[in-house]
Parts: C-alpha cells; structure tokens; sequence
C-alpha cells in the first residue's frame, strides 16, 4: 500500500484564501477551491508514487511509465524537484500575479491545468501494483481556522476538500479496459469543533462521509502512548517494555500511575502523550532518575494550562466568551449544580449556548446515573447526553449535576474532591473498572 501524507502550512492555506477573495461570484470560489485540491491531490500522489517505484528494483516498462509520468508533469509545468509547500506556493502565485484584479473560470482552469488532471491520474495507475491500494492522509487543516478568518470561506475550502477528494475515489474506481485497478482511499482529520461549524453551512450535512475518532476504550488509549515509549525504547535499552514500571512511580495520589494518567488528562491520544512527556521534562530538568509523584503533580499544572488554552483557541471561532466564563468557575467544586451554573452564566447572552459548548468540548460532564458522569465531544453527543442528564434529573427529583474535568482543574483552582468519592465515578473510559478508593 502507498501512503501519501498531506499536511499544508498555515501560511499556504491562507494564501488560498486570499486568493479566493479575487473570485467574484461564488460558482468562481468552489471551481477554483475543489480544482485547487485536486490539482494538489493529484500530482502529489504522482510523485509519491514515482519514488515508490524508483525506490525499488523495477522493469524497463515500470522504468518508462515512470519517465511518461514525469515528463507529462514537467509539461504542466510542475517541478518535480519541489515538495508539496512549494508547489502549492507556485499554484497560487501563477493564479494571483496576472494583470487583472478579478480572476475568472477561465484563468482558473490555465493556471490549474484542470483539463490535464485526469491524464495524471491514468499515468500513476500505471506505475502501480495492480489490485495495490492508495492511502492518503490529510491533516493540519486546523491552520486555516483562525479567529478572524470569514468562516463561511474556509468551510467552503474544507469541503472542496472533501469534495475532491470524493472525486478522486470515485474517478479511479472507473477503470478502463486494460488499465490497472488501484483503490483510492482518502482521510481528512478535521477537530470536533471543526467540523461542527462546517455542518452548519451544508445543506445536507447527513450526507457528509465522516467518522468520528473517539477514544472511549481506555486500554486502547493507554496502549498510544505505551506503543510509543517501546518504539523509542528498541535495542536492547528496555528491560521490562513496561513504561510505568521503568519511568513512572508505582501510584500517584492513591491511584496507579497508569489509572492516574487515564483520569487526570483528556481521552485524546495528543493529551496523553504530552502529559507523560511534561512529566518525563520535569523529572529530567530536576535530576531523578524516575518521575516522582512531585514531578507529577508540577506536570499537570503546565498540561492543566495547555488544556484551558487550547479550550479557549478552539472558541475563538465561535465569537463566546469562553475565557470569562470559564476563569468564572475557577475555585469551584469540581462537581456543580444547575442553578449554579445559572447564576455563573446569569450575565451571558447566550447561557443555553454556553453550557452545551462546555459540554461538547469535555470541559463539563454530565450526570447520567447516580454519580455517574460522562465527558463527550461533538453537539450530536452533547445534546444527546444533555437530554439523558435531564431525564434523569427529572427521575430522582433533583437538579442536574455537572463534572469539571479534571484536566482543566489544577490550572482553575479546583480541588479533586471527588478522586476517592465512592459515589462518584466518570464512565468516560469505561469507569468505573478504574478504582476511585485507597489501596
């Protein structure tokens, strides 16, 4: 299997936006994106496959496809000496320094050589294994969102995306008589709130193809993170393969390090990981030999405050004031009711929207059972578990209840009174298996 990785600069996407401010009507903008985007997929899945076949021993004929291929892309004027920066550069350079100040569908389909597209596809076909299957994984499209950006722009730069990339899978499933089968597979990673703001600008956003990355199997999780230290740790230089008996104490706060490490960070493998890591730093700056339960407890202040300022980041785009509110809850109880997110939210304009974002983002569980929270992330989910949380409320006679997590809590101040509560339990993970009482 090929895998072709794409990861565009923040620079370079939003080059491609100033660009598309020189579209005048809107059919322009989508043209102009979706052909963009294949013309990016398709020439850097070509030179991904020629240095696959040159990277090993192959036929004259597989030696001349390859030479076919190359010459049709220095023909469109495409260096094959450039990486995917550079070309991307080129693109939107040859599209935007033209003499006039508008630019139309015509001038878009010369700088993109849209009619020489399919050609390149039919050409890499060729190179490849027949029945070979293609992978490409697209990622850092997060570099785009940023607070003042128009947002209805980069959703539609998105979803060309998405577009093509459709295209693309659809197209190389047509085989020609005599020409090779490849599959075309193709993975667009989007954050959460991501996504969720695009959903809003599509008129069928049912019809999106997308799969949700959750992270509910903590054994799968903790498995990341472990996969990654017996990585780094081959030749000879591990002598058990157990990252937490070899670098980490044997419990932290009552509770294995392990178990620790699942509950006091967000389920995302990124969060994880670079907890362990700061852990891994303070311990390393302070001389010992293991991580101490002081080095952890130094550690989860720098995550805790990572945590908060990547929570306010990924708000920016929604125009609330999400660092007010949530520096508002600072010194709280890490378990709150309803009315007291009442009064905290009293002043907002939009307290309903608030509380659902905390809850999409992970920042506020809610209460599902009898001291039973769980953490969720994406509106679907938080509406979802809003409703549970209501009904059950409703059931016992009682108020909602919510959770803080506690990856945002040392950074706000917030006690972990409920670390060895026996009647509170987060079933985020699978808990309650994780104990929550002294050894």
């Amino acid at each position: 299997m090929l895998t072709v990785a794409l990861k565009p600069a923040s620079y370079e996407i939003q080059g491609m936006l100033q660009a598309a401010e020189s579209m005048s009507t809107s059919s322009e903008l989508s043209y102009f994106f979706i052909n963009l985007w294949r013309h990016l997929l398709y020439t850097e899945i070509a030179f991904s496959a020629i240095e696959a076949v040159r990277s090993q021993p192959s036929s004259v004929e597989a030696i001349g496809q390859v030479e076919d291929l190359e010459s049709f892309l220095v023909s469109m004027n495409v260096d094959p000496q450039a990486d995917f920066s550079a070309r991307m550069e080129t693109l939107i350079e040859r599209l935007t320094l033209g003499e006039s100040t508008t630019i139309n569908q015509a001038a878009i389909a010369e700088s993109l050589k849209v009619s020489n597209l399919a050609r390149i596809l039919t050409l890499t076909k060729r190179i490849l294994a027949p029945q070979s299957r293609v992978s490409v994984l697209i990622d850092n499209l997060d570099k785009a969102w940023e607070p003042d950006s128009e947002l209805t722009d980069v959703s539609r730069f998105l979803l060309s995306l998405i577009d093509a990339s459709r295209d693309l899978e659809r197209k190389s499933a047509q085989s020609r008589s005599g020409e090779p089968s490849v599959t075309f597979n193709t993975t667009i990673f989007l954050r959460q709130d991501i996504f969720d703001a695009i959903r809003k600008r599509v008129a069928e956003p049912d019809k999106l193809p997308i799969e949700t990355i959750e992270w509910r199997d903590q054994e799968l999780l903790i498995r990341v993170l472990e996969e990654r230290y017996l990585a780094k740790r081959r030749g000879g230089r591990s002598k058990s393969g157990d990252v937490w008996k070899e670098l980490f104490p044997q419990e932290v706060n009552g509770l294995s390090a392990r178990d620790y490490f699942l509950w006091r960070s967000l389920p995302r493998p990124r969060d994880l990981i670079h907890f362990a890591n700061l852990c891994l730093s303070t311990a390393i700056n302070r001389n010992h030999s293991l991580v101490t339960q002081d080095d952890v407890a130094t550690a989860e202040s720098v995550y805790s405050r990572f945590a908060v300022d990547a929570l306010i980041v990924e708000s920016a785009s929604e125009g609330m004031p999400v660092q007010e509110t949530v520096l508002n809850l600072g010194g709280l109880e890490s378990t709150i009711l309803a009315s007291d997110i009442s009064v905290i939210f009293s002043e907002l304009s939009s307290p309903d929207d608030m509380l659902e974002w905390l809850i999409r983002t992970s920042f506020l569980g809610v209460e599902v059972g009898p001291g039973e929270f769980r953490h969720v992330e994406g509106s679907a989910e938080a509406r979802t578990h809003m409703a549970l949380a209501s009904r059950f409320a409703t059931k016992r006679g009682a108020e909602p209840r919510y959770r803080i997590h506690p990856a945002f809590r040392p950074h706000l101040q917030i006690r972990d009174d409920d670390l060895h509560d026996g009647l509170v339990t987060d079933v985020t993970l699978g808990y309650p298996e994780v104990s929550h009482s002294h050894p």
